[in-house]
Order: C-alpha cells, then sequence, then structure tokens
C-alpha cells in the first residue's frame, strides 16, 4: 500500500495538474512498476475534484495501459477527455488506445531528460 495521508492525496492532483510535474510523474511510470503506480493513481484520481481530475486520470490510464489493463485505461483516458475535451496527454493516450498500441512497444522516458525541462532545476 502506498503511505499516503489525506493531505497527500489532496495535493497531488494540484501538483501534478502542473505540466512539468506530471511530465515527470509519467517519465517515472515503466513496466516494471505499473502495476504500483496503477494503484497509486488509481487510488488519487479517485479522490481528485474538478478542475485537477484529467492528470490524474492520465496517470492512472498510462499505468492501467502499460500493466495490461486495457479497459480500465480506456475508462479512465474517455473520464480525463470528459473533465477536459483539450487535455493533450488523453488525446494521446486515447490515440495510442484506438490505434491498439501494445504496451510492450513501449520504451520509457528518460526522467533526467524530462527534468531538464522544467524551469529552474537545469
Amino acid at each position: 500500500r502506498w503511505p499516503l495521508g489525506d493531505e497527500d492525496v489532496a495535493t497531488l492532483p494540484v501538483w501534478g495538474s502542473l505540466i512539468e510535474v506530471r511530465d515527470v510523474l509519467w517519465a517515472r511510470i515503466g513496466q516494471r512498476n505499473a502495476s504500483a503506480q496503477l494503484e497509486l493513481w488509481r487510488h488519487v484520481a479517485q479522490r481528485a475534484v474538478p478542475p485537477f481530475e484529467p492528470a490524474m486520470l492520465c496517470l492512472a490510464g498510462f499505468a492501467a495501459w502499460l500493466s495490461g489493463h486495457g479497459a480500465e485505461a480506456r475508462c479512465a483516458i474517455e473520464r480525463a477527455l470528459l473533465a477536459d475535451p483539450d487535455y493533450s496527454m488523453a488525446g494521446l493516450l486515447h490515440k495510442a488506445l484506438d490505434e491498439g498500441l501494445s504496451p510492450e512497444a513501449w520504451e520509457g522516458m528518460d526522467v533526467e531528460a524530462v527534468l531538464r525541462t522544467v524551469p529552474g532545476l537545469t
């Protein structure tokens, strides 16, 4: 289980809605930890409130897809698009699901490269 208190669960969606933060969180989801990440982001997404749901739903959806739970991934991404039809991460993941992209095709993201894009960290 994730040792998250109510305050952490409440603040993660706020911070995660910042694109730079979301991308760092996204980059940390990989083949080896996808199931654990799914548990975390599912827990947080279920408790996120407007307007902070899309990022949490996308992180949960991505982790679901990467861990082989395509139906759950689709549900999360569709909910993200309902909350914000223009949310770019949701659009990308929706396209990947529609195209039938296999999770095995995911090579991961370079976390260090993502961190270098965040102003003030380099």
